[in-house]
């Protein structure tokens, strides 16, 4: 077996340590990509925190407005039948005038009969 030379043990060590400079700089190029994407998860993270506590606010505003609706038909139902009773008060009204003016004629010529 050959034993390697100075000069080869001097060229392989160089290329390794040229191999561990460049690995080094790979290193701080992953370090630093994984520094910006760390960051810009955490921006995620709070845009979606922010983004949930929206939503759990519009589903709170939706579900006031769901029974402010409700109401609002309950309400309106209501109103409906007060309507309808007034409309039969109205005919009520109507029909008893109608009788009035016929038991006043009645009266008068009843009156004019005794008198």
């Amino acid at each position: 077996r050959v034993e390697p030379t100075n000069t080869e043990f001097e060229a392989s060590l160089h290329a390794l340590s040229v191999q561990v400079e460049q690995q080094k700089i790979a290193i701080e190029k992953l370090k630093s990509e994984n520094e910006h994407y760390m960051g810009r998860c955490n921006i995620l993270q709070t845009e979606l925190e922010q983004a949930k506590s929206s939503h759990d606010n519009i589903v709170e505003e939706n579900s006031s407005l769901v029974e402010s609706v409700n109401q609002s038909k309950k309400a309106n139902k209501q109103m409906d039948k007060i309507q309808t009773r007034n409309r039969q008060l109205e005919e009520t009204v109507e029909k008893n005038r109608g009788r009035n003016g016929s038991a006043k004629r009645s009266i008068k010529r009843s009156s004019k009969i005794f008198f």
